[in-house]
């Protein structure tokens, strides 16, 4: 089986776990090889920016990039 998950999906896998999402997300990580494109690693470091300027989710502030 194949799965492509987009910036929106990945974001909303990291914010809740429990999330269809995020146990999507999850179940493929745990069961696959993932590959990510330099276009989505881009747009997903460019939104964790914004979101960690803001404020509204203190933990990225632990994500590396």
């Amino acid at each position: 089986m194949r799965c492509v998950f987009d910036t929106n999906i990945i974001i909303s896998a990291l914010l809740f776990k429990d999330s269809v999402p995020g146990k999507a997300f999850y179940l493929a990580v745990a069961h696959g090889i993932i590959l990510i494109s330099l276009e989505t690693t881009e747009e997903l470091i460019e939104v964790i920016s914004r979101r960690k300027a803001d404020g509204r989710s203190p933990w990225l502030r632990l994500i590396k990039y």
